[in-house]
């Protein structure tokens, strides 16, 4: 797993899953930018940042933003959830949406850098959001799965999460393709920048240490039957980079790391900043582990532990600033490290593996 700086981008938690097969798009297809024809609904403000939250609640809050934004347009009744889903909800969703160009008939232009909205009749531009500025991007369920939204940032609307239909079972062509500029973007972000060449969506080795990147995009998740991640619970690929899925521009640590810092610094194995020498000084016997930070100003958070006689280091958080390893994301570093620890699972990296068995206290 590489650390939260290494996110290019909040993009492809990144942000969306590669497809088995293919991605739909040529890579030079996808630089010159995708144009789809669609309806743009309306958004809704998003109280809180996404990378605050965990990829299930994140996709939860996006297509309840589809749902309210199209009931706000007069073009869904849906059954109302649960009154504690409600209320969890409410807390990250505004109580009103912005629905003044609902209706509208829209170009939607999908490239590596950006997201535009333009209107059809006139091609006045309504929106464009920059790949650095969207967080999440996610295909409606069963019930909405004509539709499609992200979220983004910007100074009119503040955070808000912008719903678009689509028309002839488009929505699975319009999610994936921003996956893949997410994720192009991510590869291309990757291959200037050597030490990062690590596999996307996995937790690597330790590397030397690279400059702060902007992030870019946090995670998407695609309708059923996308081709690609296809339920909620699907795992960003790549990253902010994009983002999952991820993520590339300066940033200063913002809440969700704080929240982090927090949480690490009542760790009994958590032993803030320290260089690699003086962790494996400390690993004595296979099994003993430790986190660490290898950068305060970066915060670069790092799993060493002693394993078949080796002392092994490995990144704890993806490109897309998400704590996952291959086949599970997690809500925090403690939540990794608990569950790993608590049923015996050894951490798996391209490069190396970790059983963790004895925390090494400060």
């Amino acid at each position: 797993m590489s650390d939260e700086n290494k996110l290019l981008g909040k993009q492809a938690n990144g942000l969306i899953k590669a497809p088995t097969k293919a991605w739909i798009h040529s890579d030079q297809s996808l630089h010159d930018g995708i144009s789809y024809k669609v309806k743009y609904i309306g958004c809704i403000g998003i109280n809180e940042s996404m990378k605050s939250l965990s990829f299930e609640i994140r996709t939860q809050v996006a297509r309840e933003s589809i749902r309210r934004v199209a009931e706000s347009a007069k073009l869904l009744n849906l059954p109302r959830r649960s009154k504690k889903n409600d209320d969890n909800i409410n807390k990250i969703l505004s109580n009103s949406c912005l629905t003044q160009w609902s209706g509208m008939n829209v170009q939607l232009h999908i490239n590596t850098q950006l997201l535009r909205i333009t209107q059809l009749e006139c091609n006045d531009v309504l929106f464009q959001h920059t790949m650095q500025n969207i967080s999440f991007a996610c295909g409606g369920d069963s019930d909405i799965q004509d539709f499609v939204a992200y979220v983004a940032k910007d100074d009119v609307n503040g955070r808000a999460c912008y719903v678009f239909e689509c028309v002839d079972n488009m929505a699975n062509s319009v999610i994936t393709t921003i996956g893949q500029a997410f994720e192009l973007r991510f590869r291309k972000f990757l291959n200037s920048m050597p030490s990062m060449k690590a596999s996307v969506g996995a937790p690597h080795a330790e590397q030397t240490p690279v400059p702060t990147v902007k992030r870019m995009a946090e995670s998407f998740a695609t309708p059923v039957s996308a081709g690609v991640a296809s339920t909620p619970a699907s795992a960003p690929y790549g990253s902010k980079i994009i983002s999952s899925g991820a993520s590339a521009h300066a940033v200063t640590p913002g809440a969700k790391a704080s929240k982090m810092d927090e949480r690490l610094e009542r760790m009994a194995w958590f032993h803030g900043l320290m260089t690699r020498e003086n962790a494996e000084k400390l690993l004595v016997k296979d099994g003993d582990y430790l986190v660490r930070e290898t950068n305060k100003a970066e915060r670069q958070y790092v799993l060493s532990g002693r394993y078949k006689g080796e002392c092994r280091h490995i990144f704890l958080v993806d490109p897309s600033g998400v704590v996952r390893t291959k086949d599970r994301v997690f809500d925090n570093i403690c939540h990794l490290i608990q569950y790993h620890q608590d049923n015996n699972i050894p951490i798996i990296s391209k490069e190396n593996e970790l059983l963790l068995e004895h925390p090494v206290c400060k």
